[in-house]
C-alpha cells in the first residue's frame, strides 16, 4: 500500500457534533442517537439529548457556541419556532427539522403538507442512513441564507423500513424557490426607475407643449445638453439605485425572480439595470407612452440601445451595449440577425423569459426550442435497481447532482445498458432533491447550426434559472 494511502487511512476523521434536541421522549431520538453514537461522521453534542426547554440557556450559556447543527425533533409549530430563532440568532448553525406530528401511515399516494400535496415517491423516502447522508452534505455545502441552512423532515410510518425502526423520513421542499410572482417589478426596481425617467425630464427646458414632432426650440434645448456635458446623477437618484441593488443581494428573504435571474445568470449590475428598462413597457402602459414620448415616436414605445443610453449615461462616452450584448448572449432581448441591435431598434424582452418572470418555471419548459428537444416524461425502471452495487453508484450520483462544484461541470456515464443508467438517474436525482431536464442529443444535433446554437443557450438558461441538471440522452 503507498505510504500516501496509509496516512490518509490512518488520519483521525474529524466528527461532527450534533446537538439533539427533542420535545419530549420518543423512541425515533432514541434511535437517531444512538445511531449518532455509532456514527464514523457525527458525534452527540456533550454526548446527550437536549429538551427544547433547556435550549435558550444552552445557547447562552455556551460562547462562542461551537456545535455545526442542530437537530430538531418536535412538533411542527414548536420547530418552526425554535428554527426561526436559531438560523436568526446564528449565522452559522445548520438545522434540520424533523416534525414528529406529521407522522403519516405509508401509502402509494400523496401526502399534503402545508395544505401543498406531494408525491411520495419510494427514493425521496429516507432511512436512517441516508438521513445521516443529508445532514452531513447540509453542513458541509450550506449557503449563508437561512432557506439553504435548513432542511425540514417528516416522519413516515412504514413497516417494511429495513433500520428495523418502523419510520422513514420525507425531506420537504421549501415552500417557495422564489417570491410571489405577481405581474409585477419589485418596488425597489420601480422605485429606481421613475427616479431615472425623472432625472433625464429635469435636463430640458419644459418646451414643445402639445407639439407632435420635434421643433426648433427643443433642438436647441439639446443641442445646448451636448455641449454642456454630463452631469452626475442626483442624490435621490443614487439612493434609489443603491437601494435597489442592496435588495437584490439580500438572502433571508423569498427573492422576486428578477433576483433569481441576476444571480444564476451572474449578470452585472449594468445588464440587470438595463434589463428592468426594457421590461418596464411589458408591465405597464404608462411606460409605454413615455418611452414613445422620448423617442418622439408613439410607435416606438419600448426600450432601445440609444433609450437606455440617454436615460443611464446621458450622452457621454459610456453606453448600454456591453450590457445589451450580455443580455442578447443569454437570449434575455429579442431582435433580428444575431448581431447586437442598432441603437434605433426596439429591445423587447424574449416572452419566455416575462411569463417566467411573472408566472412560474412551466413557461421555461414550454419555450419552443426547449420543448422540441426535451423529453417531459421521466425515465422508468428504476424498481429493477435493487443490488448493493446499484445503491453505491446511485448514492455516487446523487451527491455528484447535489454538488455544485464548477471543478466538476459534466459526470458522463457510459456502458453498454443506457437503460440502466437511465433509470438509476431518475432515482438518484430524487435522492438528490434536484430535477433533470431530459434532453435528447439527436434531437438537437438534427438542427440547423443557428437554430442549435439558439436551442442550446436557451436550454442552458432553462437549467440555470430552475435550478434543474441537464442530463443529455446520446
Amino acid at each position: 500500500m503507498p505510504e500516501t494511502v496509509r496516512r490518509a487511512r490512518n488520519r483521525r476523521v474529524e466528527k461532527i457534533p450534533v446537538l439533539l434536541v427533542r420535545s419530549r421522549k420518543d423512541p425515533i431520538v432514541d434511535a437517531l442517537a444512538q445511531r449518532l453514537g455509532a456514527s464514523q461522521r457525527f458525534s452527540l453534542y456533550r454526548a446527550r439529548t437536549w429538551l427544547d426547554s433547556e435550549l435558550a440557556d444552552v445557547l447562552t450559556g455556551l460562547k462562542p457556541f461551537d456545535c455545526p447543527l442542530a437537530v430538531l425533533v418536535c412538533p411542527s409549530e414548536r420547530n418552526e419556532e425554535l428554527s426561526a430563532a436559531l438560523l436568526a440568532g446564528h449565522p452559522g448553525l445548520v438545522v434540520v427539522r424533523i416534525d414528529v406530528d406529521a407522522a403519516a401511515h405509508d401509502s402509494p399516494d400523496s401526502i399534503n403538507v402545508d395544505l401543498v400535496q406531494h408525491l411520495r415517491l419510494d427514493q425521496r423516502k429516507l432511512g436512517f442512513d441516508r438521513l445521516l447522508s443529508a445532514m452531513q452534505y447540509l453542513v458541509e455545502h450550506h449557503g449563508t441564507g437561512d432557506a439553504e441552512r435548513l432542511a425540514r423532515f417528516l416522519v413516515l410510518d412504514d413497516p417494511r423500513s429495513q433500520d428495523g425502526y418502523g419510520v422513514r423520513f420525507l425531506r420537504v421542499p421549501p415552500r417557495q424557490s422564489a417570491g410571489i410572482r405577481d405581474g409585477k417589478l419589485p418596488r425597489a426596481a420601480l422605485h429606481w426607475l421613475n427616479a431615472l425617467l425623472r432625472e433625464y425630464f429635469s435636463r430640458y427646458q419644459p418646451v414643445d407643449e402639445g407639439a407632435l414632432s420635434m421643433s426648433r426650440a427643443r433642438a436647441l434645448s439639446l443641442i445646448h445638453s451636448l455641449e454642456s456635458g454630463v452631469e452626475a446623477p442626483s442624490a435621490p437618484l443614487r439612493d434609489a439605485e443603491r437601494q435597489l441593488l442592496d435588495q437584490l443581494q439580500r438572502t433571508d428573504i423569498a427573492p422576486h425572480a428578477l433576483v433569481l435571474l441576476k444571480q444564476r445568470l451572474a449578470l452585472t449590475p449594468d445588464a440587470l439595470l438595463s434589463l428592468i428598462i426594457c421590461l418596464a413597457p411589458e408591465v405597464d402602459l404608462g411606460y409605454q407612452l413615455i418611452f414613445g414620448h422620448i423617442q418622439d415616436d408613439m410607435m416606438r414605445r419600448y426600450a432601445s440601445g440609444s433609450l437606455i443610453d440617454a436615460l443611464r449615461f446621458g450622452h457621454g462616452a459610456a453606453t448600454a451595449a456591453p450590457s445589451v450584448a450580455s443580455l442578447m448572449d443569454w437570449r434575455l432581448l429579442v431582435a433580428d440577425g444575431v448581431h447586437a441591435p442598432a441603437a434605433e431598434q426596439c429591445l423587447r424582452v424574449d416572452p419566455a423569459i416575462i411569463h417566467w418572470l411573472f408566472v412560474g418555471d412551466q413557461a421555461l419548459l414550454n419555450d419552443p426550442p426547449v420543448k422540441s428537444v426535451t423529453l417531459a416524461d421521466s425515465w422508468t425502471g428504476g424498481q429493477f435497481l435493487f443490488e448493493a452495487a446499484d445503491k453505491e453508484i446511485r448514492d455516487h450520483v446523487a451527491l455528484l447532482l447535489e454538488r455544485r462544484d464548477p471543478v466538476c461541470e459534466w459526470a458522463v456515464l457510459t456502458g453498454a445498458d443506457s437503460d440502466g443508467w437511465r433509470a438509476l438517474a431518475e432515482l438518484a436525482a430524487a435522492d438528490a432533491h434536484t430535477a433533470l431536464l431530459r434532453v435528447s442529443l439527436p434531437r438537437v444535433a438534427a438542427l440547423e447550426t443557428p437554430a442549435r446554437e439558439d436551442t442550446t443557450q436557451r436550454l442552458a438558461r432553462a437549467a440555470l434559472l430552475m435550478d434543474w441538471r441537464l442530463a443529455v440522452d446520446c
